[in-house]
């Protein structure tokens, strides 16, 4: 399967080839760009076939896990040029990114930078990687209902997008944790 969501190509100088294409091709499907010249039918499909020349970057582990590299062929048919062994979606990671060390990489949903240096989070329609819960985990004696119900309702409206923000706020910007969840826990309406 091919996904493209609100994608843009824009060449050194300025111009724009493809501006917000969004398609999805499912596997076993054909599928025909039409249009007239100039419109950016060659570079949309450049941009599909360019995966066989980016370099993926991850922990080591990644070459060999089942959702690493092995599970992005069988899932989406995914082979990429090279494999950099890099920390778990840390600093060496990110800067591989940013420089261009490497053009993919597998970093945490909640990562701050994603926000800040603008990556784009790619769909994983067909649940290669396993998902990312935050799990309330509490002693079992110490536990009464009114935790229980104030942790199951933070549960309910905690969204990766609203964590990736509170962790830009607290790790990037440097804001107090307190001040942020509370903010947090107000706009959800919930009480602090």
């Amino acid at each position: 399967m091919i996904i493209f969501e609100h994608v843009t190509k824009r060449y050194p100088g300025g111009t724009l080839a493809v501006d917000d294409l969004s398609l999805e091709v499912p596997d076993g499907k054909i599928m025909i760009l039409v249009g007239p010249s100039g419109c950016g039918k060659t570079t949309t499909l450049r941009m599909v076939n360019r995966l066989r020349s980016m370099v993926f970057g991850a922990p080591p582990e990644f070459k060999t896990r089942a959702d690493g590299q092995a599970g992005l062929w069988k899932h989406y048919g995914l082979r990429f040029k090279g494999f950099d062994a890099l920390d778990e979606s840390g600093p060496i990671t990110l800067k591989a990114v940013t420089d261009g060390q490497v053009q993919a990489a597998d970093v945490f949903t909640t990562t701050p930078q994603i926000i800040t240096d603008h990556l784009v989070v790619l769909a994983d329609p067909k649940s290669n990687f396993a998902a990312q819960n935050v799990l309330p985990l509490v002693y079992r004696k110490g536990v009464n209902a009114t935790i229980a119900n104030t942790l199951n309702a933070i549960s309910a409206r905690l969204t990766t997008a609203g964590l990736r923000a509170m962790d830009k706020a607290i790790i990037v910007d440097h804001a107090n944790y307190v001040t942020v969840a509370t903010a947090w826990l107000k706009a959800e309406g919930l009480p602090s």
